[in-house]
This record gives structure tokens, sequence and C-alpha cells, in this order.
């Protein structure tokens, strides 16, 4: 889901300041595309954010003709893609639209009993990423709302930072069940900090560089204290178990490596600073499976666990699961008829 609303959101941008009048229909187009596949993934949530986003932005642009123009583009264009599925869903399982809209959408917006407490793993990518929001200080997040920033780095700051508002307020205005919008918070305030960092080298300040390394090397090296004390001291719930030594040095080695290359990129060039510290964290994120301790696997993919179970499930044998598992366990018990347990709200 956050793949296609980016994506939708990208094209989307090209689209509304394309001019190509072929080129903007065909990037409008292609916006419908991902949000219809956004829809099919993730339902209504897949509506809500381009909204959020692109009325503002427009309206920020004074560019709402322009919207109108090319909207029925896209909006054609989605609900083409959406609407084969949604119609076969409806003739099989009448029961679907009502349920989905009437009892599990409003429940994952507005009911206060559904508060999320699941926030680690969406969030520790946004914690790594924190320490260089000191990017967005001094003279470039000054220069934001003036002429220093170039007509498309302009347009592109005020498209990002709609988009991170919008992500920021229905994050808050759900009480964090919807967390997807902590993820889609990710892109714009990457465009947002590569800006300010071409800014930074273009001003010659390393100040901010370095003040972020040092933060990230801080935050690391706790993390890494943490990590240790974990396991060997038995400090908190126990993480990384026994019999996962191995996962766990996974994760020190990784972690002692990324600690490492921050501090030689203070040593660095600054324009060559952003390739070293990109070089240490790439293995936190491309060798992620080596040291995931089982306790992710356990809560958040269920697929091993059910597949133990799959022989003792015969075809009479009655399934029946909460709305946590029932797509997990039609999708690998392929069975039709699994029986949902509760509405979602109890």
């Amino acid at each position: 889901i956050s793949l296609w609303l980016a994506l939708g959101l990208f094209t989307f941008y090209h689209a509304s300041h394309c001019t190509d009048p072929r080129r903007a229909a065909i990037f409008s187009g292609l916006s419908g595309l991902y949000w219809g596949l956004a829809f099919l993934t993730n339902g209504v949530i897949a509506i809500i954010i381009p909204l959020a986003v692109v009325l503002p932005f427009m309206a920020w642009q004074k560019q709402i003709a322009r919207l109108l123009t090319h909207a029925w583009i896209a909006l054609a264009t989605g609900v083409l893609v959406a609407l084969p599925w949604s119609l076969l869903i409806h003739l099989r399982e009448p029961d679907f639209w009502p349920y989905y809209l009437g009892v599990v959408t409003p429940n994952s917006l507005f009911d206060t009993q559904l508060v999320s407490t699941d926030y680690l793993s969406y969030l520790l990518p946004a914690a790594v990423g924190f320490p260089w929001s000191l990017l967005l200080l001094g003279k470039p997040l000054r220069h934001l709302s003036s002429k220093e920033p170039t007509p498309v780095q302009q347009t592109l700051l005020r498209f990002c930072t709609c988009w991170l508002v919008a992500s920021i307020v229905l994050f808050v205005l759900s009480q964090g069940k919807v967390i997807l919008a902590a993820l889609n918070v990710l892109p714009p305030l990457a465009i947002m900090l590569g800006i300010s960092a071409s800014q930074l080298i273009r001003l010659h300040e390393e100040r901010l560089f370095q003040n972020g390394i040092q933060f990230s090397a801080a935050l690391l090296i706790l993390l890494l204290f943490i990590a240790v004390l974990n396991l060997t001291a038995g400090l908190g719930e126990p993480i990384w178990r026994a019999h996962e030594t191995v996962e766990w040095i996974w994760l020190c080695t990784i972690l002692l490596f990324w600690i490492v290359t921050l501090r030689l990129a203070l040593t660095t060039s600054l324009r060559s600073r952003h390739w070293v510290i990109a070089l240490g964290a790439a293995p936190a994120f491309a060798l992620l499976p080596l040291y995931l301790p089982e306790l992710v696997y356990a809560g958040r993919m269920p697929g091993v666990f059910l597949e133990e179970q799959a022989p003792s499930i015969e075809e009479d044998t009655i399934v029946a699961t909460d709305a946590t598992l029932m797509s997990a366990a039609s999708w690998y018990f392929k069975r039709e008829d699994v029986v949902l347990v509760g509405n979602g709200s109890d």
C-alpha cells in the first residue's frame, strides 16, 4: 500500500506541472493506475490519503482548474482497475461491502478502543532517520519559503509538505490506528532532507552534517548496548531467545559496522560523505532477515505457524479465527469458509 500510494503521488506530481498535455495525461493515468492498485490492496485509505495531499497542494499552487482538467483521467483509470474485483466480490459475498464500509472502516478510523500498540516495526525506520532531520535546521529551512531553492525545488517542497502534514494529521486523528500514515511520512521527509542536504553542500556548511552523524552514532551505540544487555543480562523482555545467538551476533556485527562507518564519515569530504553514510546503512536493510528474532515472525508473519497446522486441517474441519489472522488463514489453508470470531472491535 505504501508503494502504490508513493508511486501514485509521484506520478501525480509530474502530471501537475507537466507542460506537454500528452505527457500530463499519461502521468495522470499512471497515478490512477497506482491508486487503483492501492485501493485493491488496502481499501478506502487509498482514497483518503491522495485527496488529503492533492487538494491542498493544488490549492497552494493555485491550479484547481488544472486539477479538474486531469482529475477525470486518474479517476477513470483508478475505477477501471478497482471495479472488476469490487463487482466480483459483491456478487460472491453480498455482505462484504456493507461490513467493510459500515464496520471495518469506521472502526479503523474512529473506534477509540482499537488503539494499536504495535508501533515498533513501523516506527523503527523513522527512528533511524530521525537524526537526519537536523539537516532541515539552519539556513535551508529558512530558505524553503524564499527564492533560494530553484522553482522546481520550491514546487517539490510544497508537495512534500502537503504529503507530510496529511500523513501526520491522519495518524493523529486515527490515534495511531492507521499505522500506514507513519510509513507514509518517510518518502516526503527523505525528499525534503535531500533538498536541504544539497543546499548545505552548496553552502559548504558541515556542522549540521557532523551533528547528524554524531547523533546517529550515539543512537546506534545505545541500541547495541540494549541488545547486548537484553541477551546477556536479561534486560527487559527477551527479544532473542537462547537458540537465536547467531541472529543476535548478526545484529551486533551490523550495528558495529554501521557505527564505525559513521565515524569514518566524519573524516571524509562533504561531497562524498553521504555515500559513506549510505554504505553504513545498507547492510542493516539488505541483511534484515539474518537478524530478525522469531518474535517478529510470530507476530507479523504467522505463515510458519499456520503451515504447521495445515496437515491437521481436513475439508470438513471448521476453521475459526479473529480478524488478525483471517486473511492469513484463508490464504495458507486455501479456504473460503473461515469463520470470523467477533467483528474486529471486541
